[in-house]
Parts: C-alpha cells; structure tokens; sequence
C-alpha cells in the first residue's frame, strides 16, 4: 500500500514551518518557534466552535494539524461557547463559517 505524500514529507514539512516561524518572529531557536506555533493553535482553536475547528484542521498539514487537536476535550469544549475573537480576528472566522469549497475575497483597503 503506498503511503500518501503528506505524511512522507510530514517531518521535512514540519521543519520548514519550524524556520519559517522562527525567522518571521525574530526569535533565536526553533524550540522557541514550536512554542508560539503551539500557543497560536491552541489560542485559535479555543475561539472556534467544534465543527469549526474540525474544517480547520483540515487544512492544516499532517503535523501542525496533530498540534491544533492535541490536548483537545473537544467535548467539553462543545458544552461552552468559543471565547470571543478581536476586530482583527473576526476575519478570520468569517473564512471558516463559508460553505466548504468556497472563496474568500479579501477586503479592499480603506
């Protein structure tokens, strides 16, 4: 059986996300890049409602993904309402209540 090519090159992937995160964010190591990474995840997982989280893990790559449920008592969290997102985060929870399959536009500026 052959294995899918997300989870041959899933630790080559990981990595790159790793440096990339680090560099953007001016840090000096990738252990710390692998603790915003996980506090950025888990910050946004608990701002969606379960079946919003769901579509987003979806689009996640194998390991990022595996980050974003880690830990998660999907469960309880269904029983509470998502803590509230800012201005600046409202935009992003729009893309995740679309239809699957659909289009976001970005805004125009101004």
């Amino acid at each position: 059986m052959t294995i899918h090519f997300d989870y041959t090159r899933a630790s080559i992937e990981f990595e790159k996300l790793m440096v990339d995160a680090r560099d953007c964010a001016g840090l000096s190591t990738t252990n710390k890049a692998w603790n915003m990474v996980v506090g950025v995840l888990w910050t946004f997982r608990r701002r969606l409602t379960v079946p919003q989280a769901l579509r987003f893990a979806e689009l996640l790559p194998a390991v990022p993904g595996a980050i974003f449920v880690e830990g998660w008592a999907a469960g309880l969290e269904a029983r509470s309402e998502p803590l509230p997102f800012d201005r600046r985060g409202a935009g992003l929870l729009a893309g995740l209540t679309r239809a699957p399959g659909a289009r976001v536009r970005p805004r125009a500026a101004g």
